[in-house]
């Protein structure tokens, strides 16, 4: 009887131990699966976050673009290097101006400016224009326009308050790179200043032109542009691109309407009536202004009276519209022109300072005329 207990109660111990060691064997498992795998999601995590650290890094080594002083002033770098040259621009403190008539008369060139303009200086001896302006000035939203596109090239500039070293107040204006040219543009005779712009090869030539039709840029004649001859190579520089703001109507071919001044109130959905456009003679010049009270005081030009304004166009310039019209439509230009949807314009628009004059129908005139160039060489 003893004997049967003792086997029973020995059986029972064995089954415990059993049972106890199991726990103890699952318990270790699960403490090493566990610890197994941690160890993997940790090393997962630590090489997940070592190839953000390095991709974040590659990342910044592609934005962070570096340029030296010389080459910034290189137009083949102001599209790529655009963000840098602007922050150079913005950054740094002004050490040297002086007025840039005086400049240019200084260095036997003829002077134009009518606002306060300075050629300055700045701490790095990066050497800029300075243009004092309350608000938006057109330079900025042309400039843009042209990193977007790269049809052409403008001087990096942007808009910031300055403390020039002979004043005693900041002053608010647009601060661009100074572009140094041997060629004084304005003293060229018409034909020489043709035969300059002709020698540009393509498709840089038909590229330049383009840009100033699509954006509006009709005043893009010698006053307005510097010539530049880098490297055997040759780029027109836009500068003074004030007319882009300006409302316009215009035909593809042919020299563009300006909405000049409000006549009357007037609102119409019609088509622009370019068939309806008249030379100004002594007798209109009488009508018009015993009539409105107004008449422009400017030179020989076409006139359309419409929607309540007085639209002009300046047939003087007819002799540079070559600069409005390209011969070809590069094959690379064609997908650019494509992409200028309204969305994407208001985009670039917006970044612009300040800009909201005309916004909206200076938009639907850009694509007008995009779509006036694509229609014209059969890809519209």
């Amino acid at each position: 009887m003893r004997n049967r207990k003792r086997k029973r109660m020995l059986r029972r111990l064995i089954t415990l131990i059993i049972i106890v060691a199991s726990i103890i064997f699952l318990i270790k498992n699960l403490h090493h699966h566990h610890k197994t795998q941690y160890k993997h999601n940790n090393n997962t995590i630590i090489t997940k976050t070592a190839r953000i650290k390095k991709q974040t890094k590659q990342r910044q080594q592609q934005t962070k673009k570096t340029i030296s002083l010389n080459d910034i002033y290189n137009p083949l770098n102001w599209h790529e290097y655009a963000e840098e040259i602007k922050a150079r621009l913005m950054e740094q403190k002004i050490i040297k101006a002086e007025p840039m008539h005086k400049y240019l008369e200084d260095n036997g060139r003829k002077s134009s400016y009518s606002s306060e303009v300075y050629k300055v200086t700045l701490e790095d001896g990066t050497e800029a224009v300075f243009k004092i302006a309350p608000k938006c000035h057109t330079e900025e939203l042309a400039f843009n326009f042209s990193v977007y596109t790269k049809l052409a090239y403008l001087p990096p500039i942007v808009f910031r308050s300055v403390k020039l070293p002979q004043s005693t107040q900041e002053k608010n204006g647009f601060l661009s790179l100074f572009v140094k040219t041997d060629i004084d543009a304005g003293s060229l005779k018409f034909q020489e200043f043709k035969n300059w712009l002709n020698e540009i090869p393509e498709p840089n030539k038909s590229n330049y032109s383009i840009f100033n039709f699509v954006f509006g840029n009709y005043d893009a004649g010698p006053l307005n542009i510097l010539l530049l001859n880098r490297d055997n190579k040759q780029f027109p520089i836009l500068i003074d691109n004030e007319c882009l703001l300006w409302l316009q109507k215009v035909k593809y071919g042919d020299l563009p309407f300006i909405r000049w001044h409000r006549l009357f109130d007037a609102n119409s959905d019609s088509p622009f009536p370019f068939d309806k456009a008249k030379e100004v003679t002594a007798e209109t010049r009488k009508t018009i202004k015993k009539q409105y009270g107004y008449f422009p005081n400017r030179r020989v030009h076409n006139y359309i009276i419409f929607n309540g304004y007085y639209w002009l166009q300046f047939i003087e310039d007819v002799a540079y519209s070559f600069l409005l019209y390209p011969d070809t439509l590069p094959k690379n230009t064609i997908p650019i022109l494509k992409s200028l949807t309204k969305e994407r314009l208001e985009e670039i628009v917006t970044k612009t300072h300040d800009m909201n004059a005309h916004k909206e129908a200076m938009i639907d005139g850009i694509l007008e005329r995009r779509d006036a160039v694509l229609k014209h060489f059969g890809e519209l």
